[in-house]
C-alpha cells in the first residue's frame, strides 16, 4: 500500500517536472476562532521553476535565482535561495521534501474523482501536524494543499488548474525598479 501511495505522489511530482502547470489560486490562512484571511493570486510552474503573483508581490525562480518584486516600493530583490527557503515559498516543493520523513495515507473524495494524500511528519516537534494534498486522479492535477500547524491552517486552493503548452520565463525584469542584489 505504501508503494501505491508513494506512486500517486511521485507520479504527480514527475508530471509537474515534465509539464507546465498553470492556475489561479486562493490562499486562506485561518487561526483558531478567527475569520480566515484570503488572498488571490496566480502561479505557473515547471519542476522547481515557478512564477507567481499575489497581493502586489511577484516572485519567480529560474532554478538558480529567486526574484521578488514588491510593487508598492518598486523594489526587485535577487537571491540564491537554499533548498529549505524554496520549500517555504512553494508548498508543492514542501510536500515533495516531506515525503521522506512522513507517514503517508490516502482516501478518495466522495465522488471518486480526486484523492486526498495526507503526509503526517514523524517528528511532530517541527510544528506541522499534517499536510494534505488533493489530487485530481484522472488528470494528475493538484487541486489544493492544506497545512495544519499549531492553531493555524493554511489552505492553497487552485482555481482552474491545467497543464499548458506555454513556455514561460521564470525571470523577473522591472525597468526602473531598485535592484536589491543579495546573491
Amino acid at each position: 500500500m505504501f508503494l501505491l501511495l508513494l506512486s500517486i505522489l511521485e507520479t504527480l511530482f514527475a508530471t509537474l517536472n515534465q509539464q507546465v502547470f498553470q492556475s489561479d489560486f486562493v490562499l486562506s490562512v485561518t487561526q483558531e476562532l478567527a475569520q480566515p484571511r484570503n488572498m488571490s493570486g496566480s502561479v505557473i510552474m515547471k519542476g522547481e521553476q515557478f512564477s507567481a503573483s499575489m497581493s502586489g508581490i511577484e516572485a519567480a525562480y529560474d532554478g538558480k535565482t529567486l526574484y521578488m518584486y514588491q510593487s508598492d516600493i518598486d523594489e526587485l530583490t535577487l537571491s540564491n535561495p537554499t533548498a529549505e527557503e524554496l520549500t517555504e515559498v512553494n508548498p508543492l516543493a514542501f510536500a515533495q521534501a516531506l515525503v521522506a520523513t512522513a507517514n503517508i495515507t490516502e482516501h478518495d473524495s466522495r465522488d471518486g474523482k480526486s484523492v486526498y494524500v495526507t503526509l503526517t511528519p514523524k517528528n511532530q516537534e517541527a510544528g506541522i501536524k499534517r499536510f494534505v494534498v488533493k489530487i485530481n486522479r484522472e488528470k494528475l492535477l493538484p487541486l489544493s494543499v492544506e497545512m495544519h500547524e499549531g492553531k493555524q491552517t493554511t489552505t492553497l486552493t487552485f482555481k482552474n488548474p491545467q497543464y499548458t503548452n506555454i513556455t514561460p520565463s521564470f525571470v523577473l525584469e522591472k525597468d526602473g525598479a531598485y535592484i536589491n542584489d543579495l546573491r
